[in-house]
């Protein structure tokens, strides 16, 4: 999977963005409070099973209706979301840390190392990002930590050349060569005056990472490939409601509802910064 930064199709009104810009905030704040202190919005404890109330429809079974088990779907919901967020963000830290990293190094070495590390980001950019993350979860096995792991190699090569190009832009400036000229070490040149340029589109294609790594990981736990929690994440939420989306849709239409709203929310996140950047 390879993100790029691109321009909006069309133009929208303000009035328009500011709407969808306000919605956006209170739903990512929503899932925000859920995913830190998930009991201040849900009051139930979502690993207790209720037989008697084994898939009952939104209003007689709560407020989004029970699973098979007889739990509330709101309340899965919000604990679940702790899982997504926390996946989501660690490994969007990861990728930027190493894929940051490479992309620093290759672009500020230049000659060998850059053509090496450039032709081996085309090799990983070629390779579906999904396919290589469900290789890596199936080989090590399902645990949040290697879910995390996985998740983050798909993004790694998108910030090593975003972050190289960020590099190759500014390695030659006046500014640069004139602090090479003072003796100033390789070190405090990334970080006084290389790293300072590349911080601004790093963080924007972060912010649009995260939804896109909460995705993933709730694709390769629908596929039975996340971790076996008390707790099912959205992902596993959709899978186990899936024998059931006939008779009781809610089980599965509501977590698909929450996830699509948050990869969303997310996205138009990552496009106001860019307009606050570029503007």
């Amino acid at each position: 999977m390879t993100l790029v930064l691109t321009e909006p199709l069309a133009q929208q009104s303000p009035r328009k963005l500011s709407v969808l810009n306000t919605l956006s905030g209170v739903w990512l704040a929503v899932v925000g409070i859920a995913a830190l202190t998930p009991g201040l919005i849900s009051g139930v404890d979502p690993e207790v099973l209720h037989p008697e109330r084994v898939l009952l429809p939104p209003g007689e079974g709560g407020l989004l209706g029970t699973d098979q088990y007889g739990r509330g779907v709101y309340d899965l919901l919000i604990h679940g979301a702790r899982t997504a967020v926390t996946i989501g963000v660690a490994a969007t830290a990861l990728a930027v840390l190493v894929g940051g990293l490479i992309g620093l190094l290759a672009g500020y070495s230049g000659g060998l190392i850059d053509a090496v590390v450039g032709r081996c980001l085309d090799l990983m950019l070629s390779l579906p990002g999904v396919l290589l993350a469900l290789v890596i979860t199936a080989a090590a096995g399902a645990s949040v930590g290697v879910l995390i792991i996985s998740v983050a190699t798909v993004f790694v090569a998108g910030f090593a050349r975003l972050m190289r190009s960020q590099v190759l832009a500014t390695r030659d400036r006046l500014y640069v060569e004139a602090a090479r000229s003072v003796g100033l070490s390789h070190l405090r040149i990334l970080t006084r005056h290389v790293l300072p340029n590349a911080f601004a589109p790093v963080v924007v294609l972060a912010t649009i990472a995260v939804g896109e790594a909460i995705l993933v990981a709730a694709s390769l736990s629908f596929l039975g490939l996340g971790p076996k929690l008390a707790v099912p994440d959205w992902g596993q939420l959709l899978a186990s409601g899936q024998p059931y989306i006939q008779q009781s849709w809610w089980v599965s239409t509501f977590p698909g509802i929450a996830l699509s709203l948050t990869v969303v929310a997310v996205s138009l996140l990552g496009d106001r910064l860019r307009d606050q950047i570029d503007g």
